[in-house]
């Protein structure tokens, strides 16, 4: 398994989001089905842009919130700046 460099990831650019909400289906009357869709604009390390769509739950979504908002504690955390203080 080849490890990429962070430099030839994309980086993130800009973030659109909607919730579309399914009300009622031939099958299935008084169900409401929620979902996120999200549009995530990406920066190449080549200069071009890249667009992705993504489509979630909301327990996904706030799976991810929770994951995220865990990371950014981590990231202030005094083993991080450590770690980070060696590698640079």
């Amino acid at each position: 398994m080849e490890i990429q460099s962070s430099a030839s990831l994309p980086s993130y650019q800009d973030l659109s989001w909607r919730l579309d909400i399914k009300t009622a289906s031939r099958s299935i009357r008084g169900q409401m089905t929620p979902v996120f869709v999200l549009m995530f604009v990406l920066d190449k390390p080549d200069g071009t842009t890249e667009t992705r769509v993504v489509e979630a739950d909301p327990n996904t979504i706030g799976h991810l919130a929770q994951t995220l908002e865990l990371a950014l504690r981590e990231s202030s955390s005094a083993h991080s700046r450590r770690v980070t203080r060696n590698i640079h």
